[in-house]
């Protein structure tokens, strides 16, 4: 079937297109030379997402451009929209932020509230690919979690990449060779669709225990793409995050010892992502 391309103002829109109905708003036109696209969407401890936004903070990026897609679900496995205030509506979308380091490096910077569904994360991902290309993207790089039965404070992160040169640039910044096993969902998927795309591709995953939101693995993360891409990373942002979320989990305890004294059931305290 043939697909019919409508643009109003900054959407452009997908019509007919039997295996899935997409839309591109793009805010700002950008022209990068080499740039690498970071992906940060929801995972094992939310590693990937918390890094992305940590870097969206550092550089104050400002969006570029938001993919909607069919395939993008509420948190819950449900369609629908976010609604605040009785009348703010807020759709599960994918978001693109452009950065620049000192040095010159180019970074695109893509997360979402949720993954796409599994039947549909191969044309996602290649509608992310066809975007990345438009943009002269020439490396893509999935952020995840790596869980591990025993975590310290210190993390470590592990990568696998497309290429051996591509696998030496991160273990000269610190990350540890991936051995074996497998890489689910759309961290996983995207490198694979990319490296048959003529990208270079790899994932970079921080040790996480994989139960709730976990900045340090984020961190670890972190770690090595500043070492990377000279990002010079100011550490007090994700210190802040470690404060909040040990905060959260600590009510979370005493609530479940109030609970625990007095025989009643309570609802827990929503955490800001759910996977």
């Amino acid at each position: 079937m043939k697909v019919e391309r409508h643009i109003v103002g900054s959407l452009i829109r997908d019509v007919g297109d039997e295996l899935g109905v997409f839309s591109l708003e793009v805010y700002r036109k950008i022209s990068p030379r080499k740039a690498t696209l970071l992906q940060g969407l929801p995972g094992l401890g939310l590693v990937g997402k918390l890094a992305v936004e940590m870097l969206i903070e550092h550089f104050s990026a400002e969006p570029v451009a938001r993919l909607y897609s069919e395939y993008m679900f509420l948190p819950d496995g449900n369609v629908g929209v976010g609604i605040s205030n009785g009348k703010e509506l807020s759709y599960i979308t994918i978001d693109f932020y452009y950065a620049a380091t000192s040095s010159g490096e180019e970074l695109i910077l893509m997360t979402a509230q949720t993954q796409p569904v599994n039947w549909g994360q191969y044309r996602t991902l290649q509608k992310v690919l066809d975007l990345a290309r438009s943009w002269r993207v020439r490396r893509v790089v999935s952020l995840g979690g790596f869980a591990m039965d025993r975590v310290g404070e210190e993390r470590e992160a592990y990568v696998a990449a497309s290429s051996k040169a591509l696998l030496r640039e991160f273990t000269k910044c610190g990350a540890k060779v991936l051995r074996g096993g497998y890489v689910t969902g759309a961290c996983g998927l995207i490198v694979g669709l990319a490296a048959i795309s003529d990208f270079e591709s790899a994932t970079l995953l921080g040790v996480t225990h994989g139960k709730y939101p976990d900045p340090r693995g984020a961190k670890a993360v972190i770690d090595v793409l500043d070492k990377m891409y000279k990002i010079d990373f100011r550490t007090e942002i994700v210190e802040r995050k470690i404060k909040e979320v040990e905060k959260t989990l600590k009510l979370t305890r005493e609530m479940k010892e109030i609970v625990s004294r007095r025989g009643e059931a309570i609802q827990r305290p929503e955490y800001p992502y759910t996977v």
